[in-house]
Formats: C-alpha cells, sequence, structure tokens
C-alpha cells in the first residue's frame, strides 16, 4: 500500500465539545495518535461533506474520517508485524466490501437510520458514482425512504442490506443521506471492522460529569487521573486509555527498553556520501539500533559512543550491559538487569503490557533470536560486542524537548557523526504533556541547534509528527524541513526509508 491510497479526515466537533481548552486538547490527541501509523495529510472541515470533496483532490481511493477526541490507541505486540498493519488492513477490508459507506449505524424509533460522523470509511470511487451525495443533517420533514434489511451479528447489528421496499419517514439522525443513497444504489451500509473498533477510543466528553472531570486532567495534568473517572461518568474505553497514559507519565522518565521496537530498514545501508567510520555515534540509550548503526556505518578503536537519555535508569541499564555482559546469551542477563535494577525504580518498557513479575520467558528467548537476526546473527554480533565494549562511553542525562543543552554541548563539528534519536520526540509521555504546536516548536529548536552545530552530521529518527527522517546530514534536513513543513495536519516525509516507529 503507498500513502496515497488512503486520506484522513478530521471532522472539527469543538462546539459539541464545548470547553475551548478541552476541545483543543481532544484535536491535539486525535491528530497526535493518528500518527503513529499515517503520515499524509490530515484534511479537518466542520462537515463530512467539505471533508470528502477536498479528499477528492487528494486523488486517493479511500477516506478514514474521525471527530475530535476520536484515538487510535497503539499497543506493542510482540508478534506483531513491524509494518503498516493498520492502513494496510483499512485498506484490504474496504476493497473487499460491497458499499461505500461504513461507519456507526444509527437507529431510534421515528427518526429512521443514520451514521455517526465521528467515525467514517468512505470508498470515494463509489461515493462518486453514487453521486456524491450529502451526508445528511437531521430533517424535520418525511420523506420517501428505502427500507433496509437488518443483519445482524449476534444481537448487534453489522450492516443495513438494501431489501428493495420504500417508506415514508422522517430522517431525524445524522448520516441519513448516506444511508439512503446506498442503499438506493443498492449496496450495504457497514458498522466498521473490528479491528478498527478494537483500537479506536472516543475520548470526547459526552456528560457534564465526564466533561468536568476530562477538563481537570487537562489543566492539572495526568497525574491528577484517580479511580474516580467511571464515576465521573467515563466509559471504559476513556478510563482504559487514561490509565495506559497515566502509567507512561509517571513512568517513562525512569523507563528501559531492553531491546527496540522499530524497524532497522534504515540503517542497513548508509548514504554513498558519508564518511565512513563512524566518529562519534550519538544515540538514545535503547536497545541495540546503536549497534547495527555501527556495524553498518563502520566504526574504529577511536569511534565515540555518546547515549543521551531523558531516564537516568536507561543510562545505567545501558552502562552495565556494556560492562558487565559478554554479548552471549542476553536473556539470561535480563534475569540480572531485573535483580540489579528491580521495579518500581526501574520501568521496564515490555511488549502488551507485562512485568519483569509476569513475562514469558520463551517469548523473550524468540525475541532475542529476531533481534540476533537483525544484528548478523550470533558470531557476528557477538564479535562485534566485544570490539564494542572498548569504545569510549559518555552517559548523557538529556531530555531532547524540554532542554537540549546538555547534549549541544558534547557535539562535536566533525566528518562521520551519526545521531539516531529514534522517536524521542514522540512519545506518550510528551504528546500528552506538550500541545502539538509546543512540540513542533522544541523540535524546531532541537534540529536548528544540530544544524548550527554539526551540519554534517547523518540522521536517523522520527519527528514530532513521528515522520521518519533517515540518511540526511543536519543541515540538509533542516533546510528541507524549513522549505517543506506543511505543519501538525501536512504530509512530512523526509527521509529515505519509511519505516514504523
Amino acid at each position: 500500500m503507498t500513502e496515497q491510497s488512503i486520506v484522513y479526515g478530521l471532522l472539527d466537533t469543538s462546539a459539541a465539545i464545548g470547553d475551548p481548552s478541552l476541545a483543543a486538547k481532544c484535536r491535539d490527541l486525535t491528530i497526535t495518535w493518528s500518527r503513529y501509523d499515517y503520515h499524509g495529510p490530515i484534511i479537518e472541515e466542520l462537515s463530512v461533506d467539505a471533508i470528502l470533496d477536498r479528499a477528492l483532490a487528494e486523488r486517493t481511493r479511500y477516506c478514514f474520517i474521525q471527530s475530535h477526541g476520536q484515538i487510535l490507541r497503539e499497543r506493542w505486540i510482540l508478534h506483531q508485524p513491524t509494518q503498516g498493519t493498520f492502513l494496510s488492513a483499512l485498506e484490504d477490508w474496504m476493497a473487499d466490501q460491497h458499499g461505500f459507506i461504513a461507519g456507526r449505524i444509527l437507529m431510534a424509533q421515528d427518526a429512521w437510520f443514520g451514521l455517526d460522523p465521528g467515525c467514517l470509511l468512505v470508498d470515494l470511487e463509489r461515493y462518486v458514482e453514487c453521486g456524491r451525495p450529502p451526508f445528511g443533517e437531521p430533517a424535520a420533514h418525511g420523506h420517501e425512504l428505502p427500507v433496509p434489511a437488518l443483519i445482524r451479528e449476534g444481537n448487534d447489528i453489522s450492516a443495513l442490506q438494501p431489501s428493495g421496499r420504500m417508506v415514508k419517514a422522517t430522517p431525524r439522525l445524522h448520516g441519513w443521506g448516506f444511508v439512503e443513497a446506498s442503499l438506493r444504489s443498492g449496496l450495504q451500509v457497514r458498522m466498521p471492522p473490528d479491528f478498527v473498533r478494537r483500537r479506536l477510543v472516543d475520548l470526547a466528553p459526552h456528560t457534564s460529569h465526564a466533561r468536568q472531570y476530562l477538563r481537570k486532567i487537562v489543566a492539572e495534568g495526568i497525574e491528577s487521573h484517580t479511580e474516580d473517572a467511571a464515576a465521573a461518568g467515563c466509559s471504559a474505553d476513556q478510563v482504559s486509555f487514561l490509565e495506559s497514559v497515566d502509567l507512561q507519565a509517571a513512568n517513562a522518565r525512569r523507563g528501559v527498553f531492553l531491546v527496540n521496537i522499530e524497524s532497522y530498514a534504515d540503517v542497513e545501508t548508509p548514504p554513498v556520501e558519508f564518511q565512513t567510520p563512524v566518529s562519534t555515534l550519538y544515540a538514545v540509550a535503547s536497545g541495540f539500533k546503536p549497534n547495527r548503526i555501527l556495524q553498518t556505518h563502520g566504526m574504529e578503536e577511536a569511534t565515540r559512543v555518546v547515549f543521551f537519555d531523558y531516564s537516568e535508569r536507561a543510562l545505567a541499564v545501558r552502562r552495565a550491559i556494556i560492562e558487565q555482559w559478554d554479548g552471549a546469551d542476553f536473556p539470561q542477563f535480563i534475569k540480572r538487569l531485573f535483580l540489579s535494577f528491580p521495579v518500581p525504580d526501574t520501568f521496564y518498557q515490555l511488549w502488551a503490557a507485562c512485568t519483569p513479575q509476569s513475562i514469558d520467558w520463551p517469548a523473550v528467548e524468540e525475541l532475542w533470536r529476531r533481534e540476533l537476526d537483525r544484528l548478523g546473527g550470533e558470531a557476528a554480533f557477538k564479535e562485534h560486542w566485544q570490539a564494542y565494549r572498548r569504545l569510549p562511553h559518555t552517559f548523557l542525562q538529556c531530555d531532547l524537548l524540554a532542554d537540549p543543552r546538555p547534549l549541544f554541548a558534547h557535539l562535536r563539528d566533525e566528518p562521520g557523526a551519526v545521531m539516531w534519536f529514534s522517536n524521542a520526540p514522540f512519545t506518550v509521555h510528551s504528546n500528552w504533556r506538550y500541545m502539538l504546536e509546543e512540540r513542533k516548536a522544541m523540535y524546531e529548536r532541537w534540529i536548528d541547534g544540530l544544524a548550527r552545530l554539526n551540519p554534517r552530521m547523518l540522521l536517523y529518527g522520527s519527528d514530532y509528527a513521528n515522520a521518519n527522517v533517515n540518511c540526511l546530514a543536519a543541515g540538509q534536513y533542516a533546510s528541507l524541513y524549513r522549505e517543506q513543513d506543511a505543519g501538525p495536519l501536512g504530509a512530512s516525509l523526509r527521509c529515505q526509508h519509511a519505516i514504523r516507529m
């Protein structure tokens, strides 16, 4: 699937949310969490019809529309493929449907049928074939409307099927125009697929008590989240999402990634103009991607390694791995780390919310086998590791968004320098703590500093909107960024290799 086969739409429902600060936060979270999978343009408008008008100009096949507060949850699943799972599944599902629209089906007595505008999947080609019908605002007068046959899965309606019969009714629900046009064209109206419904959380408040509670969370910080959220009228999905964010916000600054989630594809082949070997590698203290960079970009005895991280625990664990581990049987060494750096002082970032106490050790063995495959195999990695451990290392606590100056003080203007900052500008911790425009400004300060201090330094990572950055020198990247910046809603791919972060 290409980036151009689907476009995201954002329905502005700030008026319905009411409170300006809460509405702004809901909008911000929808955009931000969409960026885990999607890096194309986001079309924001006040109506579904206006979004689709602009989507047609993008020359894409599908449009996925969310409203302010709709959040696509992200979760690290150990055996999940690392490339574009949500978008490819979305496109494959839509291509297999006999219809132009899928969304939450609404029905009420004496109101006919409608669709929730907050989550819609639209096949734009079939939408045009159906005459580009209006979405449909609630009507006050009766219409001659098709009668749908209800297709059920258990007690739930999964689709509306054309029946060929007509009825006089007053459509009082949003989205009735799409339902009518679809049925008149002999097409089904379907609910979104399970993989969408499982991931989608509606954080927008629907009661005054929930609005008051969420306003408090936004104003006072996620740390003020308590178990009273359900009592305040928050849904189970809202409570679950807030708890997951609270967990990261409370623990990220003592967090440790023992292995990397992201692909290594971007670092396998350095640019032809890169001057090997690496003079200094600057890297976040996470996993073994720094080692793969040194394997593929070259190192020598004088190569420096500077680890920087906002987590002091990540730096301490990385130092222990380098000083105490011989490069063989990492799963066994992890058991030692769990004893030497116990929870709760250390927060291990593990898959599917497991902990050192609940970890599946056969899964750890499999994970390490997969890691060794990425690192050239057991023998090659052990040989590399013994040479790597002898390199001079520096461990530096630094938050690149809040204050990059500690790292800036260590940068040298030299050829052969490489920096891997992973997704440090795009973490759950920073994505909740800072609004999009704040993160953007902080990130721009970061890249401007890198370009000023070493414009030749090769960059690998992701930006404040999770767009990949790789195979570009700092000065070149900073110039491209300024020339092509389209803001948080724009497409922002400035890389040679698109990888999933």
